[in-house]
């Protein structure tokens, strides 16, 4: 997808930005996102690409666009792009699916940032399957698609894989097929005829006459087509054309058939063909591809031939053709009549009686959303948009009007109509109140889905220690392009400042800050603190004072900078206490009485040492020599190092 979809000024809301609930008024009046801002995690999607949209899994007429895919000047694919995490989504050839589907894709890509690839499909009956986990669900799988006929055959035929995709309500306008004429040509003849009612085109032979066979037959730029939209065999088709049994009798008495110029076998498979024939009209039903039948009726209305045809509504033919064809009345369409399509024509043959049952005219069908199951559990808002998509019947014809605009000017191809088309119904000023209602708001950041945290501190340092503080930094987990500190995937309006939590600074281990992480990640989602309690301070206990005591003083782990007797970390709560003293477990060196015990200690060792030395000189002397001098030098040296020892052992107790 190419282009961008920009808001113009005109755009803008005088409201707020935000509503009192604090909700973004109009969230999505922004440029054009152009980084992917979500993936749909899929995996059907994850396999090899060489494994998926192969030829040999799709029908023969399907075409898939991957993101990044490339195509020549004559429309054929050189590259067929990516497809894993994309959103893929269904477009048909008609125009009412196209555009509906390009303005889903330019909201899902541009606006809520999904990245966006198209499976060109033609026709929903095979739909179900391909969002399905089996099947061509494996190989081509889808996740969207906006319109979808639901007739009673197209129900039964999704009602097979029903169980793994979502119908999610209506696109909003409905789906109207039925047979049509031109308008002058049943005001010309309406003395001998009426040609906008069925009755007529079984009995009056005038009418018949005028919008025989033999024309088409006779139109060699017209007939054989030049692509058939019926293949030989399929509904009773033979050379691209079926026709009624009552065709077949009247043949057979040399009469002629009238004919009915039909698009392709796909389109409301045997419905038209069954109602004309069970009613006895004597016609030819020749399918002429879409833009075969497209050529030859234009040129009728252009010539003033009387002419016959299948069409539906929504399509732009309408908006070109106003005023110029009429419906024509079939037998009223009844909700127990039109159930009884079988969806078969031509189960007997060319030209026999057909086993469908159905008389009756179209009935209006509701055109319905589908989307995979997987997308409804998915981030992004895409369940939400598909869930709230209403185009109106109004708003559509005005598609198709813009599309006629913009084709009709000859510069753009059918592809870049669409897309410019749709873009402009989305840049219309007017517009912007419809589909902003179609988009929610992105979610409100959470934490673990939105952004998480990584710790600081926690590693070991070469001691085998924890760092200290400890600290908690956030990130986005999908954090916008420009600027890595706003989220790209939701609003974090709620968050403190709007933004991402600020770093956490705390003196919890870091055990404690894995094992209690609800409850200290909400101090900072919301900016708040805990109460103060014991464990945010510690204290320190001071060396012995010359009266013997200590004092024990308190301080908090982590004060603050300005004033130490607060804590940065909590609020209110218990308060430092006050210091306290001690008394020392020991009598320090600079007490008083401890110098007094160290010099008598002093003096009486000297003393010792003195007798010791006076024994000795007198050991020769009876008195000491009864005495036995060795014993009385040993009495004496035990009494001095008594006296050392209470020198030696005094003051704070070592650890040797």
């Amino acid at each position: 997808m190419t282009g961008q979809l920009s808001s113009r000024k005109t755009c803008r809301s005088p409201l707020p930005d935000r509503d009192y609930f604090g909700t973004l008024v109009n969230p999505y009046l922004h440029g054009a996102l152009n980084t992917p801002r979500f993936r749909v995690n899929d995996q059907r999607t994850a396999r090899a690409r060489d494994k998926l949209f192969q030829s040999d899994c799709m029908p023969s007429d399907s075409i898939f666009y991957g993101v990044g895919a490339r195509v020549d000047e004559d429309g054929n694919i050189v590259e067929a792009g990516r497809v894993s995490g994309t959103l893929i989504m269904e477009i048909d050839t008609w125009s009412s699916h196209s555009l509906s589907t390009l303005v889903v894709a330019i909201l899902a890509q541009e606006l809520l940032g999904y990245e966006v690839s198209f499976f060109q499909a033609s026709g929903s009956a095979d739909m179900t399957q391909r969002m399905s986990s089996v099947g061509t669900g494996i190989c081509s799988p889808t996740q969207v698609n906006v319109e979808v006929w639901l007739d009673a055959a197209t129900q039964r035929a999704l009602a097979v894989y029903y169980n793994e995709s979502s119908f999610v309500g209506s696109v909003g306008y409905d789906g109207l097929a039925g047979l049509f004429t031109r308008t002058s040509f049943i005001e010309a003849g309406l003395s001998a005829f009426s040609a906008d009612f069925w009755r007529d085109y079984r009995d009056k032979e005038a009418l018949i006459h005028e919008q025989r066979a033999s024309v088409l037959f006779n139109n060699a730029a017209h007939y054989p087509p030049k692509e058939s939209g019926c293949e030989d065999g399929i509904l009773g088709c033979k050379d691209s054309c079926s026709k009624s049994k009552a065709c077949t009798t009247r043949e057979s008495k040399g009469g002629e058939c009238l004919v009915v110029i039909m698009m392709d076998a796909s389109y409301d498979v045997g419905y038209l063909q069954a109602s004309l024939s069970n009613n006895d009209i004597p016609a030819y039903f020749c399918f002429l591809g879409i833009s075969g039948a497209a050529k030859y009726v234009s040129d009728a209305l252009a010539s003033n031939t009387p002419v016959a045809f299948y069409s539906y509504q929504p399509d732009e033919f309408f908006q070109r053709r106003t005023g110029q064809v009429e419906r024509v009345a079939l037998p009223w369409a009844t909700p127990e009549q039109t159930a009884l399509h079988t969806g078969g024509f031509g189960e007997n043959g060319y030209g026999e009686v057909t086993d469908n049952p159905v008389r009756v005219d179209f009935p209006r069908v509701t055109l319905g959303k589908y989307l995979a199951k997987i997308l409804a559990s998915s981030d992004g808002g895409m369940a939400s948009l598909m869930n709230m998509l209403a185009i109106q019947e109004k708003d559509m014809d005005t598609l198709l009007s813009g599309y006629n605009d913009v084709r009709d000017a000859g510069v753009l191809s059918q592809t870049e109509a669409y897309f410019t088309a749709a873009c402009n119904w989305l840049r219309t000023p007017e517009n912007y109140q419809i589909w902003r209602q179609w988009l929610e708001p992105l979610p409100d950041c959470e934490f673990d889905t939105h952004f998480s945290f990584s710790l600081d501190g926690c590693e070991a340092n070469t001691d085998g220690e924890e760092s200290f503080p400890r600290r908690a930094k956030f990130y986005w987990k999908s954090p916008r392009p420009d600027n890595i500190s706003l989220p790209y995937t939701c609003d974090p309006y709620y968050l403190p400042n709007s933004g991402l939590p600020g770093t956490l600074t705390t003196s919890r281990s870091c055990s404690w800050l894995t094992e209690n992480t609800n409850t200290w990640i909400i101090w900072a989602s919301l900016g708040t603190q805990p109460i103060c309690d014991t464990s945010f301070y510690t204290y320190d206990v001071s060396d012995c004072t010359g009266s013997g005591l200590r004092e024990v003083t308190f301080r908090w782990l982590l004060p603050e900078a300005n004033n130490a007797t607060f804590s940065s970390e909590c609020t209110d709560g218990k308060a430092l206490p006050d210091p306290v003293l001690i008394d020392c477990e020991y009598i320090p060196y600079n007490t008083a009485a401890s110098k007094a015990v160290f010099f008598l200690a002093c003096l009486l060792a000297c003393v010792m040492l003195g007798c010791i030395g006076f024994v000795v000189y007198e050991r020769e002397q009876p008195i000491v020599k009864r005495s036995q001098y060795q014993f009385l030098v040993t009495m004496l040296l035990g009494g001095a190092l008594m006296c050392f020892a209470t020198v030696i052992y005094s003051d704070a107790p070592s650890r040797v």
